[in-house]
């Protein structure tokens, strides 16, 4: 039988390969030659915002996009490292697994309503892996 660790580490690296794959898709479609008439004109998009700083929305998207890569990094690391320094006292715990379940059911739902095949399957993964982590 698997045991909660190993589920927990599944979840873990799940997200944070997810985060890694998202900032190398994004990267690699930005090295594209000519971007799409619909980047442009979210290029064009000026969003004021406080100060004299100017952003577009074109620049939201990728910041946004960014940062989401980053932290889909972190936290799956972050969990992978703490379950490895920590164990089972970590993997078996409604806190930190449920917590993690709970978040990674809210990306499921939020990749199945926005997104493509790859994050529903990841998310989903996490999801169970954690669940699981509580059930062994």
């Amino acid at each position: 039988m698997i045991s909660a660790e190993t589920l927990y580490h599944i979840g873990s690296w799940t997200i944070a390969v997810l985060g890694a794959g998202h900032i190398g898709v994004d990267l690699a479609m930005r090295a594209k030659v000519g971007a799409p008439a619909i980047e442009q004109q979210m290029a064009e998009f000026q969003v004021p915002l406080p100060g004299p700083i100017q952003r577009s929305l074109r620049d939201f998207h990728i910041g946004f996009s960014m940062m989401m890569g980053v932290l889909l990094i972190a936290f799956g690391t972050l969990n992978g490292i703490l379950v490895s320094q920590v164990g089972a006292a970590v993997a078996g715990s409604a806190t930190f697994a449920g917590f993690n379940a709970a978040v990674c059911a809210v990306t499921f739902v939020l990749a199945y309503r926005f997104f493509f095949i790859v994050p529903v399957v990841a998310s989903a993964v996490a999801t169970a892996c954690f669940a699981g982590a509580l059930l062994v």
